[in-house]
């Protein structure tokens, strides 16, 4: 987990780079869709209209919501999908395989999946995470459940607006739990 000291453009947060266990565990293939929080949720708070469109302008405390205890997931171990460069495509990324760089979200899915079958990693919406920001230990770990408190959620992926740098599978973001945006979205996930 993390990024080595060499990964061009890495923030001081990815480190120490460490080796991690995670346990079995179920992660939704695609975004959630504005359809299925609608249909839960009785509600969409999104910008870009459209059924399979990924929900945004979700805060964390709504994506909690929506999955209950279901949130819990190692979402750079699914990310990776084994690999160990910056993106689950290698060493680079490219507008052809991940919405970002655009100016709205695409259809859930428009990309090809990376090697886990899991859509939208890289881009199209930053995917809200369990974890509160926190400095990453040293050491080999199973089953990290980043920090006990703060003040900040991560999430990761990196959204429609990003730039390649901010879809890194190790790159992590944060906000206050309440707050919105057109780029922040969420996946299920289930242990």
């Amino acid at each position: 987990m993390g990024s080595p000291a060499s990964e061009p453009e890495r923030d001081s947060d990815e480190s120490p780079q460490h080796q991690v266990t995670v346990s079995a565990f179920y992660m939704g293939k695609y975004e959630v869709t504005q359809q299925e929080y609608r249909a839960l949720m009785g509600a969409n708070p999104s910008n870009f209209k459209g059924d399979n469109l990924p929900v945004e302008k979700v805060s964390w405390f709504e994506a909690v919501a929506y999955c209950n205890a279901r949130s819990q997931a190692e979402w750079e171990y699914a990310c990776r999908a084994g690999t160990t460069g910056p993106f689950s495509t290698g060493n680079n990324i490219t507008t052809s395989q991940a919405n970002y760089h655009g100016n709205k979200t695409t259809n859930v899915g428009s990309f090809s999946p990376n090697a886990w079958g899991l859509y939208d990693m890289h881009g199209n919406v930053w995917e809200w995470c369990w974890d509160w920001l926190g400095a990453y230990s040293g050491g080999s770990q199973t089953d990290p459940a980043g920090a006990a408190s703060g003040s900040y959620r991560v999430f990761r992926g990196g959204g429609w607006n990003s730039s390649a740098t901010g879809l890194r599978s190790a790159i992590r973001n944060m906000n206050t739990p309440s707050a919105r945006a057109s780029n922040y979205g969420f996946r299920v996930v289930r242990p």
